[in-house]
């Protein structure tokens, strides 16, 4: 039970102030938690890009990194990057839309009016890179609270 009454010091008060203080200061933005959000995407980023299966490059090159105070957006823009990463579980086709035939310009293929594409394999590269992206954010966080509550 707690006790009633339970009085400071003026010299606890004065520390216990400079202390909380010292952790409003680091929650501000652009101050270091902005600081350890916006390296947890700069991570993200360099972990998803060390995992990405490149063909031709594009997934690769679509990724972006979005910061706000308090908040990170990491992702990838290209259109095929959920397909890549979990898969398909069955076989889809693929219609013309605006052309008489399907054609392939690298390799110089023509096709149907419609290619039924296989199932494919899930290469997941983005989720494991954010998952140890947000384990080494833990580490860090706990480390940046201690150094501001030790000032």
């Amino acid at each position: 039970m707690a006790k009633k009454n339970a009085k400071m010091s003026a010299e606890s008060k004065r520390r216990f102030n400079r202390k909380l203080k010292a952790l409003t200061k680091f929650v501000k933005p652009n101050k270091g938690f902005s600081k350890l959000l916006a390296g947890m995407g700069t991570d993200i980023i360099r972990r998803s890009s060390r995992r990405v299966p490149v063909d031709s490059g594009t997934l690769k090159q679509s990724v972006f990194l979005e910061g706000k105070p308090f908040s990170i957006v990491v992702g990838y823009n290209a259109n095929y990057a959920s397909v890549v990463e979990y898969g398909t579980q069955r076989a889809y086709k693929v219609r013309v839309k605006n052309a008489k035939v399907l054609y392939n310009s690298k390799t110089k293929q023509f096709f149907g009016k419609e290619v039924t594409i296989p199932p494919r394999k899930a290469k997941p590269f983005f989720e494991p890179s954010i998952k140890e992206s947000i384990k080494r954010f833990k580490d860090n966080w706990s480390v940046q609270i201690q150094k501001e509550y030790r000032k």
